[in-house]
């Protein structure tokens, strides 16, 4: 039988062993860990240099906070296996793993706290994190890694899901409502408070929202006026906060007002009656304000952010990045992601991307800096009355004129101020006795035909050549590398969904993301060189 009063262990001398940490980490650490393979090549003394030139801290203040190396190193092991800032307390506390990777003692405590890594993060910013990506290509390009003559670029992007929830229009104002009546609730008289708050809990007793459209709008329009009573209100005390603003803490309850009441003025604006041909920008959620639902059938309901990659071929280096609100469509993306890469040296020779980057102005930009584009021009829309298109129509550039399919040749060009290109109107009495005119003006046409050519038709003419060549074809299945680099930080960097809420801080993931895919593909790269040296040194020897 066990006895049930435990006796202590004491330690035998014989079997002490002093370990100094080196020595432990050889033997706990096994040597294909992957953070070994990382760390093998990874040289980051250019983090201290790129942040004390960045201006983020004060020269004449002390020393930092938090090493800059070690914040950089905890985050890339936060990126890698998603670990939140309390959580990379505890694994730089007992994970040996993590203690070796980041330099310190067995015995070492982590020397940081979750508040201080939250702060580091916001003190750098994407700013500065974008800043050290630059500085980590700098040191690629004077390796030779990068930067060769002839390189071609690839760009593509995809989503990243918000920390939030999608909500239904009436679910968003009630959750709006309810947010901005809180802040408001403690600095208010107890009257106008406990009104408010019956006037909210009987909005939100009728559900009868859910029976039909008519229904729900009408609760929507009672719901808009509760919520402009409630920034009327806060719009009042903000501009004459009168007793409340006397109160010790007033600055923390009207930085909170003000907060929300931006958020329930943009709810306001967006249910204003707006152009048929507008932009949707409605806010989507009081929790993110910033992310949008994405713009893309295909992407279904999703609610976040989009980020957007500009990929070397040679190196399979991240050079360009950029973060936007899901609604943002790609080629707007463009112009930006080939200026970063131009301000860097990295002026790429020729540009692959799918069909959502052709837009006219992005292959005018392609043209103005000399790059060579392959982008597949998508299919023209049809025409919803079954009649011929634009694209239907030959268009010369030379003698700006319109060829129709009859042959029929027009040259009465009116410049579009608006659009920005011209129409050109042919004759009712030549497409009147016309073969085809049913295909292209109707069976009994009233005037003529009248074709836009867009200033960009050139452009597109071209691209449509150009996409049925075999080096297009090519650029385009060499393209998937891009997707390699988005997939790996979607699926292994974290950033299928949002870790933090914002577009600045979802940049700042995208940051840490694309820096740390930078020092794996730059480890690659090291280690190919070395077996290309020890090849050609055994040859020499050889020989």
């Amino acid at each position: 039988m066990l006895n049930p009063k435990a006796r202590p262990c004491k330690p035998s001398p014989q079997t002490r062993v002093n370990f100094s940490s080196d020595e432990l980490y050889d033997r706990l650490v096994r040597p294909d860990h992957p953070l070994r393979r990382l760390s093998e090549h990874l040289d980051l003394v250019f983090v201290r240099k790129t942040i004390e030139a960045s201006g983020l801290y004060s020269r004449h203040s002390g020393r930092y906070a938090m090493e800059p190396e070690l914040f950089i190193r905890v985050s890339m092991l936060q990126t890698l296996y998603g670990v939140s800032d309390a959580g990379a307390v505890d694994e730089a506390c007992t994970n040996l793993a993590w203690k070796w990777f980041l330099g310190l003692e067995v015995e070492q405590t982590a020397g940081f706290d979750d508040t201080t890594l939250g702060k580091t993060r916001l003190r750098y910013a994407a700013k500065g994190l974008l800043a050290l990506v630059r500085a980590q290509l700098a040191e690629a390009q004077a390796d030779g890694f990068i930067g060769q003559e002839g390189d071609t670029h690839f760009i593509d992007s995809a989503v990243s899901i918000a920390d939030a929830a999608v909500l239904k229009a009436v679910e968003l104002v009630r959750r709006i409502c309810g947010n901005l009546r809180e802040a408001l609730r403690p600095v208010l008289a107890r009257e106008t408070a406990d009104r408010l708050a019956q006037t909210d809990e009987t909005l939100r007793q009728d559900t009868s929202w859910l029976l039909s459209s008519a229904l729900k709008e009408a609760c929507l329009q009672k719901w808009s006026a509760h919520c402009a009573e409630l920034i009327a209100l806060a719009g009042e005390l903000l501009a004459n906060p009168g007793a409340p603003g006397e109160l010790g803490d007033w600055a923390r309850h009207e930085k909170r007002i003000s907060r929300q009441l931006e958020i329930a003025r943009r709810f306001l604006a967006d249910q204003e009656p707006k152009a048929a041909n507008a932009k949707k920008d409605n806010l989507a959620s009081p929790t993110d304000p910033e992310a949008r639902h994405s713009s893309r059938k295909s992407d279904g309901s999703k609610l976040g952010y989009r980020m957007h990659l500009e990929v070397d071929e040679q190196s399979e280096l991240i050079v360009g990045l950029l973060g936007t609100p899901a609604n943002c469509e790609d080629g707007t993306a463009l112009q930006t992601l080939i200026t970063q890469a131009e301000e860097q040296g990295l002026k790429p020779k020729a540009v692959a991307a799918d069909s959502a980057y052709a837009d006219g102005s992005n292959r005018a930009f392609l043209e103005e800096h000399g790059i060579e584009q392959y982008i597949p021009q998508p299919r023209p829309k049809p025409s919803k009355k079954g009649l011929k298109v634009a694209t239907d129509f030959d268009y010369n550039p030379v003698a700006h004129t319109v060829k129709c399919a009859a042959c029929v040749i027009c040259a009465n060009a009116h410049e579009q101020a608006s659009k920005g290109g011209w129409n050109f109107y042919f004759e009712l009495a030549v497409c009147a006795q016309c073969a085809q005119r049913e295909q292209c003006v109707g069976e009994t046409p009233t005037r003529g035909r009248t074709v836009y050519i867009s200033p960009h038709r050139r452009l597109t003419d071209e691209a449509r050549q150009r996409q049925r060549t075999d080096e297009h074809k090519d650029a385009l299945r060499r393209r998937m590398k891009v997707e390699h680099k988005l997939q790996r930080l979607l699926n292994v960097m974290g950033l299928r969904h949002c870790r933090y809420r914002g577009l600045a801080r979802f940049e700042i993931q995208l940051a840490l993301g694309a820096l740390l895919v930078n020092t794996e593909q730059l480890g690659k790269l090291k280690r190919k060189r070395e077996v290309e040296e020890r090849k050609r040194e055994g040859q020499s020897q050889a020989a």
